[in-house]
């Protein structure tokens, strides 16, 4: 029986969940966690059955696998290799499980790539505009950047200047 303060954020787990959870794997995660993370343990058990039987052809349902290999990667990797082991699964599952867990390995290394190529690019760009900075302070780059006439007027100055400094030697 269920008390009221016994439901860890909500998350109920009934007898058969766990009952019919089918990976060693689990079941020996099930048997060393403590009941008050229950909650891990159900997410698990959901996993499991959603490997095993296979994701239902509604958004919800693959938002919420999608968010249980998000929370559960090592897990996830973990029972894929156990039921693609297993004997009592048909081929066409293990084919299907394991296909899966191919493309998702290989659209996470894709991403990972990406988003080091977009950070060492953001790096990159960042340095640019900072040495972009520093050389607009010194004069140089701002003078190229308003043209041939600014850059004109900036050689006059400085001939201008010379003649001063020359005249007061003299």
């Amino acid at each position: 029986m269920i008390k009221e303060g016994d439901m860890a954020y909500g998350v109920e787990i009934e007898a058969d969940d766990i009952r019919g959870v089918k990976t060693d794997f689990l079941r020996e995660l099930i048997k060393n966690t403590s009941w008050s993370e229950r909650g891990r343990i159900s997410g698990l058990t959901d996993l499991e059955h959603k490997l095993v039987c296979g994701v239902q052809p509604r958004w919800a349902s693959h938002m919420s696998y999608g968010n249980l290999l998000a929370s559960y990667p090592v897990e996830y990797k973990a029972m894929v290799e156990e039921l693609v082991r297993c004997d009592w699964l048909s081929t066409k599952r293990k084919d299907d499980i394991q296909a899966e867990y191919r493309a998702r390995m290989e659209r996470e290394k894709k991403e990972a790539g990406e988003s080091a190529r977009r950070e060492r690019a953001g790096r990159a760009r960042s340095g640019r505009e900072m040495s972009g900075r520093a050389v607009a302070k010194s004069g140089k780059w701002a003078d190229h950047a308003l043209g041939g006439e600014a850059m004109e007027i900036r050689a006059q100055c400085r001939r201008n200047r010379g003649a001063r400094s020359l005249a007061r030697t003299a």
